[in-house]
């Protein structure tokens, strides 16, 4: 029980009528307090019960709206990626829109008789498409489709016109605004004496031809058509296809018209290609190169060009900057299957040009491999050329070939100068001169005299003099260009053949001037200097052509023999060793190795050359010199 001062001291503080119950009625209050308490543990149990309940109604309540937030959330990213997918969607047609250069030929208005007989207008598109087609897929040409200012690509079609609206529809307007369609539409129009055929690109002017014969009217169209829009590749498809004089017309007309830059040098390069007056060729690559010095096909055919005008160091700096953009990013602009060929024949010409045949023979070898239709032959001339001036005759003799006629083509005439070349030089190596003169003369004379190519004019003017016939050479080289590498020296040769030795240097020193960068003049200037006995001379003038070309064997040999002069065979082995690296297959440098090996007394090497050189090419002097030398081998 509760104690009256306790429950009174409650009262007082809590002022709380429980409490004043408590203090004045104890009996009363107790059984009311258990009752009390007892209730409101029953109200105390129930919200509890209550809120247990409102608890998992609210925490239900909240994953439902957890997950209808989910789902909303969803919505919302759904609906914002349909829209992304819309903009993208739409970007996309307007990027392709932008970039859309396809051919578009429109249904062409037709008569209504013909539309009755199954001739309809789209038929009559068709045709002329068809043609156009035809063309495009007969242009040989080594440019890049994609480099063309106003390439189609491979889309070409006729467009028939839709009814109503579609999404085609849609596309074909928005590329019309935007695009660079080629859109072409024309009609046929009968009149007394046959048909009328007009058509036109874009909102050009009209091309109109008539004619009784509506499929050869088409033909014309669509090759008129083909050049108006395509005037590059028209160009060279008239080449490719014999039609020399409307090719240049065409190139000409575009090198001179107020196209972009690209586009005009594009066309002196072909022009380039297609000429074949050879000195108005090197104009042109000039003026491609001039436009836009990265042109690789400028580089690579001006470089062709200048070689058969004997400007070599021209040719020479050509092939070397060819070469240069072809490690680059200029090879964009070419088909990609004549890459390879063309590194070979770029490679081919700067090593020749410096006397380094072995390398030459090598780029060679490899470009035959690639074997390109229609370049093969050609290469194979490359080859024996090369072979002939590396002194390896037997091996230019296993790969001869018949020259090709001549023909419209510059690779075709190229092969015919290469390959007379090359027999030329292996008859000058066995001093056959009557033959050499044959092929020579039969190759210039074939050429004609807009095809110059003074490679061939150049040695014919030394093959004279080595007949004996002075005066006759001086004739024909005295009518060769003044500017010409090869006939410079060859005027010299002539000179040192016939013993006017203050000539000779003077024309020596020209041909130096007009090639500074190759070792020809040199070599043949200290050839020169050797026959007249000036050995300390010689040598320096070998030495000065062993520097423009550190591959070409000759020099080092003449070096050799000029030391062997001085009586110093032993400085001579080192010459005669490091030229065979280049020519190992050179009988006249095996024997004068021998010589010089047994004026050493070190016959059984000197035997061991000897032996070799019995067994490579000798011309009738060397064997003769060979057989007095004790050198006759079996």
């Amino acid at each position: 029980m509760i104690e009256d001062e306790s429950v009174r001291e409650i009262s007082q503080r809590l002022g709380d009528p429980l409490a004043t119950v408590l203090a004045t009625e104890p009996e009363i209050a107790a059984s009311d307090t258990h009752a009390y308490l007892r209730e409101q543990t029953r109200l105390a149990r129930l919200q509890s019960e209550n809120l247990i309940e409102q608890n998992a109604f609210e925490i239900s309540h909240l994953k439902w709206r957890r997950v209808a937030d989910r789902v909303r959330g969803a919505g919302y990213i759904i609906l914002v990626l349909m829209g992304l997918l819309i903009i993208v969607a739409i970007g996309a047609a307007i990027s392709s829109a932008l970039n859309d250069h396809r051919l578009v030929v429109e249904s062409f208005s037709v008569p209504s008789a013909f539309a009755e007989q199954g001739q309809t207008g789209t038929v009559v598109a068709q045709h002329v498409l068809d043609r156009i087609v035809a063309m495009e897929q007969g242009t040989q040409s080594l440019r890049a489709a994609k480099s063309y200012r106003n390439n189609w690509g491979d889309d070409l079609k006729v467009q028939i016109p839709d009814t109503g609206v579609s999404l085609g529809e849609a596309y074909r307007f928005l590329a019309a605004g935007l695009g660079r369609q080629t859109h072409i539409t024309g009609e046929v129009v009968r009149s007394a004496d046959g048909f009328i055929v007009t058509a036109r690109a874009g909102t050009g002017a009209g091309i109109t031809v008539r004619g009784k014969d509506l499929d050869v009217l088409l033909v014309q169209i669509a090759e008129r058509l083909f050049g108006e829009t395509q005037p590059y590749r028209y160009g060279i498809y008239l080449s490719s296809h014999g039609r020399e004089t409307e090719s240049k017309a065409v190139l000409l007309a575009l090198a001179q018209s107020d196209v972009p830059i690209s586009e005009r040098a594009w066309a002196y390069s072909g022009l380039l290609f297609v000429e074949n007056d050879t000195r108005r060729s090197e104009q042109y690559g000039n003026a491609a190169v001039a436009l836009n010095p990265d042109l690789l096909l400028a580089h690579n055919n001006l470089s062709a060009v200048a070689w058969r005008l004997g400007h070599s160091e021209l040719a020479y700096r050509e092939a070397r900057t060819g070469l240069y953009l072809l490690n680059g990013e200029a090879g964009v602009e070419l088909d990609q299957r004549v890459l390879g060929n063309m590194h070979s024949v770029l490679a081919e010409e700067a090593d020749a040009a410096l006397g380094d045949y072995a390398g030459a023979v090598r780029e060679m070898r490899a470009d035959i491999a690639i074997e390109q239709a229609g370049l093969r032959t050609r290469s194979q001339g490359f080859l024996v050329r090369d072979l002939a001036l590396m002194h390896d005759p037997a091996a230019a003799e296993r790969i001869m070939v018949d020259p090709l006629p001549p023909a419209s083509t510059s690779t075709a005439n190229r092969q015919l100068v290469l390959t007379s070349l090359g027999r030329g030089l292996l008859d000058m190596e066995a001093n056959n001169w009557s033959a050499a003169k044959s092929e020579l003369s039969r190759a210039i004379e074939s050429l004609g005299p807009h095809y110059a190519s003074y490679q061939l004019q150049a040695p014919l003017a030394v093959v004279l003099a080595k007949l004996g016939d002075a005066a006759s050479a001086r004739a024909f080289a005295a009518g060769l260009p003044p500017d010409c590498y090869p006939c410079v020296v060859a005027r010299a040769d002539i000179e040192r053949l016939s013993r006017n030795w203050q000539r000779a240097d003077a024309l020596f020193a020209d041909a130096v001037h007009l090639g500074p960068s190759l070792p020809l003049a040199y070599a043949d200037w200290g050839a020169s200097l050797l026959a007249r006995g000036e050995y300390d001379a010689a040598i320096a003038k070998f030495a000065m052509a062993h520097e423009k070309g550190t591959h070409f064997a000759d020099p080092l040999e003449m070096w050799g023999e000029a030391l062997m002069q001085k009586n110093r065979s032993d400085l001579a082995l080192a010459k005669f060793e490091e030229a065979d690296n280049d020519a190992p297959n050179w009988g006249r440098l095996h024997l004068e190795w021998g010589k010089a090996l047994s004026y050493l007394g070190k016959r059984d090497e000197a035997d061991s050359q000897f032996a070799i050189a019995s067994h490579l090419y000798l011309n009738p002097a060397d064997a003769a010199s060979l057989a007095r030398s004790g050198g006759q081998h079996g």
